[in-house]
């Protein structure tokens, strides 16, 4: 997560939001600490817990318990979208892959960039 922070910041016009859903495998592997949520106020706590652990600058959405938006964007565990400007979606993923992120931004800023005449 913060790659993707460190990424926008060579960018002045670029601001990087995370969703907050639920942990990916609950009782398994590295989340054996981790429950699913038993309620809203469960979620709040371990998306504060991720902000520390992950060193998260920026703002993190928390979907509601029904995951409504996150089944809105695709239900996919680790997508990525950039929306240019307008609003308009020019970019997604199902997985966040910092580089090619960052080469869509680059690519992005030089298209809305003027050329000096």
């Amino acid at each position: 997560m913060p790659a993707l922070e460190e990424i926008a910041r060579a960018y002045d016009d670029v601001d990087v939001w995370h969703m907050y859903v639920r942990e990916p495998h609950p009782q398994e592997r590295k989340f054996k600490k981790y429950w699913p949520h038993k309620d809203y106020e469960h979620r709040v706590a371990y998306a504060k817990e991720m902000r520390e652990v992950l060193h998260i600058a920026s703002p993190i959405v928390i979907d509601g318990m029904d995951e409504k938006v996150h089944h809105a964007y695709g239900n996919m565990p680790n997508a990525v979208y950039v929306i240019d400007k307008a609003g308009k979606v020019v970019y997604k993923a199902n997985w966040t892959d910092s580089p090619v992120i960052d080469q869509v931004l680059a690519q992005l800023h030089a298209e809305e960039t003027p050329v000096a005449r």
